[in-house]
């Protein structure tokens, strides 16, 4: 993932930092790298995501 207006190294330090980086991933791609599953378990209802791409990745984390 490419940031190009703020630090990564801040925004890894905090749980408001961790979302808006998985929300960042899940809407403008992922570089070539992959996102934890567990890390996407753990934030997915917080997440500010489009209502399409919450519902595949609910299908795809849960089989629901």
């Amino acid at each position: 993932m490419i940031l190009w207006d703020y630090d990564k190294k801040q925004l890894q330090n905090t749980t408001k930092g961790i979302r808006f980086q998985l929300e960042r991933m899940i809407n403008f791609g992922t570089n070539g790298k992959r996102i934890k599953k567990t890390l996407l378990k753990k934030h997915f209802p917080f997440l500010r995501i489009d209502p399409k791409k919450k519902e595949f990745l609910k299908f795809i984390l849960w089989n629901q």
